[in-house]
């Protein structure tokens, strides 16, 4: 009878280790998903708190996020992210960050609005057929992008060397120019040594 009175007692505790240890976790993640709005606008200071969530997310590329067209998309989005909590539901557009943008789409032949998936890291997932978003009726054709990407009938892609960058061009261009000022200065300044200590020698 003790022994079974033991035994209860280890699996009680176990059980209520494992509901706090649930507990803990639930609430963590609540909070730091709480953090971001329900559809996130993409720009500098919210892909790093993305990558603190450990979800992907659903990103809508559009023409400019400010037109009317985009609002009424903007919307939609929203109730698909209040009825798909495991995904994070974000959109960005080529007017607003060109540089982010390039690399999920072809500015020649792409059609926009278009959705992917993105993994926050180095490759995306696209849904052949259904990615570009026509005109009428969004709420149905995010329904059939997410079914068809749940169901696993994705096209995965790489970036490559055009992943999305924080940094713009310009700034790209000053980064690099200020390390090949650098370099030049080191250069010039191992130079000038080398042509100082051959002077001492000599005059000792």
């Amino acid at each position: 009878m003790c022994k079974l009175c033991f035994v209860l007692h280890v699996f009680s505790g176990l059980m209520i280790h494992m509901i706090f240890v649930d507990a803990g976790t639930f609430l963590e993640d609540f909070i730091r998903q709480s953090l971001l709005p329900i559809t996130v606008p993409i720009n500098a200071e919210t892909v790093k708190m993305l990558k603190d969530d450990d979800r992907k997310v659903v990103l809508a590329v559009l023409q400019d996020d400010s037109d009317e067209t985009s609002m009424r998309l903007i919307k939609v989005l929203r109730s698909a992210a209040n009825a798909n909590h495991d995904l994070v539901f974000g959109y960005v557009g080529v007017n607003q960050w060109e540089e982010f943008t390039e690399p999920f789409h072809d500015s020649k032949s792409s059609q926009l609005p278009k959705l992917v998936v993105w993994d926050k890291d180095e490759e995306y997932e696209v849904v052949e057929g259904l990615e570009n978003l026509e005109e009428g009726d969004h709420g149905s054709q995010i329904s059939r992008f997410l079914e068809a990407y749940r169901a696993g009938r994705t096209i995965k892609k790489t970036f490559g060397r055009r992943f999305p960058t924080l940094l713009g061009v310009n700034a790209l261009y000053i980064l690099l120019l200020l390390v090949a000022v650098l370099v030049v200065l080191m250069f010039f300044s191992g130079q000038g040594k080398e042509v100082r200590q051959p002077t001492r020698a000599h005059q000792e």
